[in-house]
């Protein structure tokens, strides 16, 4: 099986995730903001940012947003879509950041890509005392029949049972010993596309243009799902953008 590192893995997908991968709800941030206290104008970085999904959404709410990522395919896109962010090439253990200098870190469809431990170790570093970290993410809802056949035919994606998930990820913040006044929301969340939209989505997911080597096969049975939930031309894909946010010790 091929494996490839998470921060160059979504280089082929660069295009696909910007034109179809799904926003978050605006609850997110308006829950994220006002726990944490900050105001419209406060600087904001997305560690992780991608295309700059989050990025674009938190600037529109008037943030000061700095988007951070490895990947310079995916930054190249978020540049290009302006929007008032500013994007820097960096890691999640490596931010290049001062010490001390930012009150809030947001990582959206990210955490379960990175080192804990070395990422923790990072946000103590860059963040000011009593400075906050949010990760979210948005993850297919169980009980819809279409999406638990969805997910059902990922499985057949060998690249696919071997990734991190965003479960991982939760299970190692909340049991982490760094972490303080930790707090957890749910929101529901959906996102409705059409035949080439749908496919768009599926084909901006790393482990289907890396993992995928039956692709005809694969798309047969895409079509066939679509066709069988589709309404008026387009099909209803269900989330649960599901929120972790917390203190560091030694911050607060």
């Amino acid at each position: 099986m091929l494996i490839l590192d998470s921060r160059t893995r979504f280089t082929e997908t660069a295009g696909l995730y910007r034109r179809y991968r799904p926003s978050y709800p605006s609850q997110v941030f308006d829950w994220i903001f006002q726990s944490a206290n900050v105001p419209p104008g406060t600087q904001v970085v997305d560690l992780g940012c991608g295309t700059g999904i989050a990025s674009r959404q938190m600037a529109a709410r008037g943030m000061d947003v700095l988007g951070i990522d490895p990947n310079e395919e995916m930054l190249a896109v978020a540049r290009a879509d302006g929007s008032g962010v500013r994007y820097l090439r960096g890691e999640a253990a490596d931010t290049r950041l001062p010490a001390s200098s930012i009150g809030l870190v947001v990582c959206g469809q990210s955490f379960h890509w990175f080192d804990t431990l070395a990422t923790m170790s990072e946000l103590r570093r860059i963040l000011v005392p009593h400075g906050f970290c949010a990760a979210f993410w948005n993850v297919r809802a169980t009980g819809v029949p279409a999406m638990d056949e969805y997910e059902e035919l990922l499985h057949s994606i060998g690249d696919y049972r071997s990734l991190p998930k965003p479960g991982d990820a939760i299970r190692e913040i909340e049991r982490s010993p760094q972490i303080t006044s930790l707090r957890a929301i749910e929101f529901p969340h959906s996102q409705c596309l059409d035949r080439d939209g749908f496919f768009g989505r599926v084909s901006s997911s790393s482990y289907v243009v890396h993992g995928l080597y039956r692709r005809a096969e694969f798309d047969r049975a895409l079509t066939e799902l679509f066709e069988r939930y589709a309404v008026d031309g387009e099909i209803e894909l269900n989330y649960r953008t599901i929120v972790r946010m917390w203190q560091l010790r030694g911050r607060n």
